[in-house]
């Protein structure tokens, strides 16, 4: 996924670009395998209460890039979606980052907050797969209303 929002991910932020999260999640991914360790993946789309897109602004950014630990990833996928890479993380910690972010978000925006996440070993075996399996539901969270936080399937 290739970002479209570059003046958002570079120098001035620690966002990074949306073209390093699949790289990050491959990579993540194979170091979760080598040390057994969990590692969550997710996918957030902000929109306004009416549906359209938000486009994230620096303090969103901020928001997103300080939330979670130093040694996780969060990168700026388009106009609206964000990605996380969290190390070490099962199912139940990446939920509940994601409610930290939907909290935190400044009331003022009157935002939606929707997300996929999805876990090694959990979900997936390998990264394609699991990339595969947090947009399915990213997707499925996005056919709610309200705010929504979807885990993807087991199989």
């Amino acid at each position: 996924v290739a970002s479209t929002r570059t003046d958002l991910a570079d120098d001035r932020t620690p966002l990074l670009p949306g073209d390093y999260f699949d790289i990050a999640v491959r990579s993540r991914v194979m170091a979760a395998r080598r040390f057994l360790k969990p590692l969550a993946v997710i996918r957030l789309r902000m929109s306004t209460e009416d549906g359209t897109g938000l486009t994230a602004n620096r303090e969103i950014a901020e928001l997103f890039a300080n939330t979670p630990r130093e040694c996780d990833t969060a990168c700026i996928l388009s106009d609206s979606e964000i990605g996380l890479v969290l190390e070490d993380t099962p199912e139940n910690g990446a939920v509940w980052v994601v409610e930290r972010l939907r909290r935190a978000m400044p009331e003022s925006l009157n935002c939606r907050l929707r997300a996929g996440v999805a876990c090694y070993p959990a979900h997936a075996m390998d990264a394609a797969e699991l990339l595969d399996q947090v947009d399915n539901a990213l997707e499925r969270a996005a056919e709610w209303s309200q705010d929504r936080i979807e885990v993807a399937l087991s199989d």
